[in-house]
């Protein structure tokens, strides 16, 4: 369930730290089990 977590995190958050302006519906999970999502150009860790 850490996706579910880390997707509610991004609806909070948006990417605010993006600088392509990516809408948060292009954020999508790299790896299920890691803490890694994949904002356009940009890809985030979660801690």
């Amino acid at each position: 369930m850490k996706w579910l977590l880390i997707f509610i995190v991004l609806l909070i958050f948006g990417c605010a730290e993006s600088t392509t302006n990516a809408p948060i519906n292009n954020c999508q999970i790299v790896d299920a089990d890691s803490t890694q999502m994949d904002c356009g150009n940009q890809t985030y860790t979660i801690y």
